[in-house]
């Protein structure tokens, strides 16, 4: 774990609090934050605690995820023991014929399951839904998005190419219809893509 977990200064953990309040709005947040940050002092120093703060909200979700992740197993586990142990009580009541038990502090009854009653298929159904009848068959469209992700990149990638040569955005214009007339596979690409675009962001990165 990163030291600078534990070295956070008391003015960067003054903005958390302020930060922290849940009745103000994103605009105000971003405006606590821009008046921290161009108040006077060291610049420098200021955004190095500001990292540290980063780096110390990332370590905690780390280890958040670690923690729920580890407590998601452990009811998992607890769930399949508890059902591993009514399977067994079952059996036990329907071989000595029992429908019901009290005890001190339970009453203990074998009943039909809620919900809907299990349903059994022909095993090659389940290998090969196609062997059943259509009726009982649907399909299921999904976008294939890296398809168009490919598409895309491939469409652009060629369009620099086709106007690598220009100097300036009417010749790039000129060039890029030049192409696409004289191209038919470019053209009908372009037409398949109508909408579609990539869009590269900008994020923080601190090491």
């Amino acid at each position: 774990m990163s030291k600078r977990l534990f070295d956070l200064s008391a003015e960067i953990l003054d903005l958390e609090a302020q930060l922290e309040n849940e009745e103000l709005t994103d605009d105000q947040r971003q405006a606590l934050v821009d008046e921290w940050l161009e108040a006077q002092g060291d610049v420098a120093k200021k955004l190095d605690n500001y990292a540290a703060w980063i780096e110390s909200l990332e370590t905690l979700a780390k280890q958040r995820r670690f923690h729920a992740e580890r407590m998601r197993l452990l009811a998992r586990a607890d769930e399949n023991r508890s059902e591993r142990a009514k399977e067994r009580l079952k059996i036990y009541f329907e071989r000595h014929g029992h429908t019901k038990f009290k005890t001190p502090r339970f009453t203990i009854s074998l009943q039909k399951s809620g919900g809907k009653a299990a349903l059994h298929l022909p095993p090659g159904w389940e290998q090969d839904p196609t062997l059943a009848p259509e009726a009982f068959c649907k399909v299921d469209v999904r976008l294939d998005k890296e398809a168009i992700r490919q598409a895309v990149e491939e469409f652009y990638n060629q369009a620099e190419l086709a106007c690598a040569k220009a100097e300036n955005d009417e010749e790039r214009r000129r060039l890029f219809k030049e192409w696409i007339e004289r191209d038919e596979d470019a053209r009908k690409t372009k037409e398949m893509i109508d909408g579609c675009s990539i869009e590269r962001g900008y994020g923080i990165k601190i090491r």
